[in-house]
């Protein structure tokens, strides 16, 4: 039996689910029950972590991340067999697009992929269903398979195809191969809404070629009819000059034959353009098609095979754009030779020409389903069920607009008037990491004012220091910018003013000291956009402090920042992390802000919390100081980060 991961913020949804959205450049929301994109942003429902197929997940989230980055939704897509062909394309460029940036995600979409096989939500098509259905599974399973290298639906592909070589036409065969070749050069959605609407048009005039064809042959058994029951001899009436009516009629045959297979290559698919060897086996499949037409005269197969098999080289050689998919293009990619068991001969005339109408007029429940969705629906319902209601999306920090001649006011007082306590912690700071001498009983180097001991026996003559390690801490100071902040000081200022004071005056000290990495976030606002910040980890206060003049706004959304603070704590290099949270009320949800607080905890991040003229964070932190006037709140905060960052020092 697998081991349980151990839940720790690092492994959250919330904040593996935000990696993902700032590596692709992309918006994830956290979406309660609830999975789907809106051509802007990904929501992802509330998975429980114990749900074993989190790679499904991720490669769902990648797949829906790729939409997001290269569908243009601006297109018409279309309706019917047009707009679920558009799809089926357009998913195998999207993802082509996504592995080149980003190839790591190549096996997180072959896992979903792998996962939605296993779960059911691929369809199989079999002789029974709609031909729609069996057109756009073999299309899809194809390109997934043979294009974008997703390899775990290899098995699907191949019955699918065995399927579709049985009901479809071979002239269908070989231009959907010449079609299909084109995807790995499509460049955007446009391009590839005009390869589905070339696809269907190629349906179109082979339903009509197949049409012609069972009309001519209808007219020859008429005609060969109406001879033998004048006496006259078939055979003998077939080998009569050129005025004979049959003669006619079967050199139009004829030239349709040729038309038929030699054109595959010319019709508007690109077929030679693409491929080197689609011209050959354009000739090639010529052959083919007339063998197959010529089998009530009892012409062979062999013919059709030979000619698929130069189809199926040009087709290897059509995949180069994909190094991965190009490989092991086998049976699968041929149009009618190497068929799998049960396969039988291609339809032609009547009865392929009733397969691709059925094609061109497909109704609302002929179409194969959609597997992503199958897949969502799944989600939804796995949230539904077991999902963490706790779980807040973790929203990008706003810019704060800096005001700049503000700021350096401020930070020209903070600076004189923080000048001592800011030196005294980093003296305390620096002296701790000193390197102690002590004297001991062996060892290489002698300390000379110590020989003394040796006449009273004590041999502790030996000098070894004691390496002390710098402080390797990231700490992230959460201020409440929410609207009651704004109340009167004592002191004559804002409540809010001497917040964003001693927010200034600390993150200077703190990034004085080498080793330490501050960030300072306002929250306030709302859930939609609860953070904005001040200096980000890596920043400095003098470029940003314009952005301390930061005025109150909105309700107290302390979940949502908690949550991002942990995400950006989790993003730092260092060994340490801290989170200070600096409030004077009630979080908006106490519950998820319980939650997040104790998931923070577990997993080794150390939080603190200070509650301005408010004991309320004593309920949800339990390492907190509360102070009675927010004046007291820049001591407090210096004395927090003495003890804390001298006490690692001294363990």
């Amino acid at each position: 039996m697998k081991s349980m991961k151990r839940r720790t913020i690092e492994n959250a949804l919330p904040i593996v689910a935000a990696a993902y959205g700032r590596k692709f450049g992309v918006k994830v929301k956290i979406g309660q029950d609830m999975a789907y994109t809106d051509g802007k942003s990904i929501v992802v429902p509330n998975i429980p972590e114990d749900w074993p197929h989190k790679d499904a997940l991720w490669g769902y989230l990648a797949h829906e991340a790729a939409h997001v980055r290269f569908t243009d939704f601006s297109v018409d897509m279309g309706k019917g067999t047009l707009k679920h062909l558009l799809n089926i394309v357009e998913d195998a460029r999207i993802e082509r697009e996504m592995i080149a940036i980003y190839p790591g995600t190549a096996r997180s979409l072959n896992e979903v992929a792998r996962y939605m096989a296993a779960a059911g939500h691929y369809q199989i098509p079999n002789d029974d269903s709609p031909a729609a259905s069996i057109l756009e599974g073999f299309c899809l399973y194809h390109l997934q398979c043979r294009v974008v290298g997703q390899d775990a639906i290899s098995d699907i592909l191949e019955a699918t195809r065995v399927v579709f070589e049985r009901k479809f036409p071979r002239g269908v065969q070989v231009r959907l191969h010449a079609l299909l070749r084109k995807v790995p050069a499509l460049s955007n959605t446009a391009e590839a809404m005009h390869l589905a609407r070339e696809i269907l048009k190629m349906i179109q005039e082979e339903a009509e070629k197949e049409r012609q064809q069972q009309q001519q042959g209808d007219q020859g058994d008429s005609q060969q009819a109406q001879q033998q029951a004048g006496g006259g001899d078939p055979d003998d009436s077939a080998s009569q000059g050129s005025g004979s009516p049959g003669q006619d009629d079967q050199g139009d045959q004829d030239g349709d034959d040729s038309q038929q297979a030699g054109g595959n290559g010319q019709q508007g698919d690109g077929a030679d353009d693409q491929d080197g060897q689609a011209g050959k086996g354009g000739d090639d499949a010529s052959q083919g098609d007339d063998a197959s037409q010529q089998r009530g005269a009892g012409a062979g197969e062999g013919d059709g095979d030979d000619a698929n098999g130069q189809q199926a080289s040009g087709d290897d050689q059509g995949q180069g754009g994909q190094a991965d998919a190009s490989k092991g293009d086998d049976a699968s990619s041929q149009p009618a030779g190497s068929r799998g068991a049960g396969a039988k001969d291609a339809p032609s005339g009547d009865d392929a020409a009733q397969v691709l109408q059925q094609v061109l007029s497909a109704g609302e429940g002929d179409h194969i389903g959609d597997a992503h969705q199958s897949l969502r629906e799944e989600l939804d319902g796995v949230a539904r069920r077991g999902g963490d209601a706790s779980y807040r999306t973790v929203r990008e920090a706003a810019d704060i607009i800096s005001r700049d001649a503000a700021g350096n006011a401020m930070r020209d007082e903070v600076k004189r008037t923080t000048s001592r306590i800011r030196t005294q912690l980093q003296g305390m700071v620096q002296a701790s990491q000193r390197v102690a001498r002590r004297t001991v009983r062996h060892g290489k180097r002698v300390d000379a004012s110590r020989l003394h001991r040796l006449q009273s026996g004590d041999t502790r003559v030996f000098q070894r220091n004691t390496t002390k390690r710098r402080p390797n801490t990231a700490v992230h100071l959460l201020v409440d910018a929410s609207g009651s902040m704004n109340r009167q000081a004592d002191c004559g200022d804002r409540m809010y003013q001497v917040a964003s004071k001693a927010a200034m005056a600390i993150g200077m000290a703190l990034e004085a000291i080498n080793g330490v990495n501050p960030a300072v976030t306002y929250f306030g606002g709302d859930g939609h956009q609860p953070v904005f910040s001040a200096v980000r980890h890596g920043e400095r206060v003098a470029p940003n402090a314009g952005k301390f003049t930061f005025a109150p706004t909105g309700t107290t959304p302390m979940a949502e920042a908690l949550w991002y603070s942990a995400f950006e704590l989790v993003q730092t290099k260092e060994e340490r992390k801290m989170l200070i949270i600096v409030t004077d009320g009630d979080p908006d949800d106490p519950e998820a802000t319980q939650a997040v607080i104790d998931l923070c905890t577990a997993s080794g991040v150390e939080v603190i919390g200070i509650g301005v003229v408010s004991g309320a964070i004593a309920r949800f932190v339990s390492n907190h100081v509360v102070i009675d006037q927010v004046e007291d709140l820049q001591k407090t905060l210096f004395r927090l980060m003495e003890q804390t960052l001298t006490a690692e020092l001294a363990a």
